[in-house]
């Protein structure tokens, strides 16, 4: 993997499934084509995928968004199920 490891570059990562340019650019203080050169090779290192939508391009943390959508489903899955036991401990009484 390229040498472009620093806590911002993770941070941006990990606070939202996706990042955009412009939001490397504004939080690591780094140029556009630094920005999108790291955004680059991390694409090529398979840690992130580029979506276009429009003229925009976003840049998506796929495992992260999957982590986040499996334990949101995981959870409204034990939710469910929680609400389904009382609903029949309450039907047998």
């Amino acid at each position: 993997m390229p040498k472009l490891y620093s806590q911002d570059l993770i941070n941006n990562l990990f606070r939202h499934p996706y990042t955009k340019i412009e939001f490397v650019v504004d939080e690591l203080n780094v140029s556009r084509p630094t920005a999108i050169s790291y955004l680059n090779q991390l694409i090529d290192a398979k840690l992130l995928i580029k979506i276009k939508l429009g003229r925009e391009n976003f840049y998506m943390n796929k495992k992260f968004y999957e982590f986040i959508l499996n334990a949101f489903h995981s959870k409204n899955d034990m939710v469910s199920d929680s609400m389904s036991s009382t609903s029949e401990e309450i039907d047998n009484k």
